[in-house]
């Protein structure tokens, strides 16, 4: 059988399964009409890790693991669907206990959002500890087919939405932000969307990467068309109601 063959029979075993799997770990979750299916994939050091979820929303995996020796503990992913349509990765710390350093790519996706949504909102924190001429590349991508992404960290549906490159640490101990505030999405929702994140950064031996985080957000904020044709409708509500008082 042909390793094209036997990835794509993997794929689909996980992708139909009902339980998450973490590191070899199987948590219970059922998939039903109003399953929200997330998918999480690592590579380190050219060494794949799939982390598939399909339970209902909201989606958490938290976990401490070790892969390929470095060490992953945290709150790794979760999801709400709602007002805000929110794909978070956050409260993670990743501590590189080999004695070389090691390249990571992780991709983080969510499907079966619901639009419409018109406003996007990016953000992302970190602090490097030891980790001197690392820097973290991260990608938010949106996609307006609900297509689910994360099998591996280049599995990326959609449009590209926003970057951001860390910039690199020079000392023991420095600290990256990122928050440019909201802003219009190019092409909105209107319907089921899917989210992706995607984030990749060398990381030195013995070196860590503590509390980081990666935000997106989607949000249906009225255009200035509609509030001003609420606001016509609201002072002809007004006027009517004056009218009527006169007439009595």
């Amino acid at each position: 059988m042909s390793a094209t063959r036997t990835t794509l029979l993997t794929r689909t075993a996980l992708r139909a399964a009902t339980c998450v799997a973490v590191a070899g770990i199987a948590l219970a979750s059922p998939r039903g009409a109003s399953a929200t299916p997330m998918e999480i994939s690592a590579d380190i050091n050219g060494v794949p890790v799939l982390l598939a979820n399909d339970s209902a929303t909201p989606n958490t995996i938290s976990f401490s693991q070790t892969l390929g020796g470095v060490v992953v503990s945290g709150e790794l992913a979760t999801q709400t669907n709602g007002t805000s349509n929110i794909l978070n990765s956050s409260a993670v710390t990743i501590h590189n206990t080999n004695s070389f350093s090691v390249t990571i790519d992780v991709a983080l996706s969510a499907q079966n959002f619901t639009g419409p949504d018109n406003t996007i909102s990016l953000s992302s924190s970190g602090t490097w500890e030891n980790t001197a001429g690392s820097v973290m590349t991260q990608n938010w991508y949106d996609d307006p087919h609900n297509v689910l992404g994360g099998f591996t960290p280049s599995d990326t549906p959609g449009n590209l939405v926003g970057t951001y490159t860390s910039p690199a640490s020079t000392g023991v101990t420095s600290s990256f932000a990122f928050s440019p505030g909201s802003a219009p999405l190019a092409i909105p929702d209107t319907g089921l969307f899917s989210e992706t994140e995607e984030w990749s950064y060398t990381l030195a031996a013995g070196g860590s990467l503590v509390s980081r985080g990666q935000t997106e957000i989607k949000t249906n904020v009225p255009e200035p068309a509609s509030l001003l044709l609420l606001g016509a409708g609201m002072v002809g509500l007004g006027l009517l109601r004056r009218s009527k008082k006169n007439m009595c």
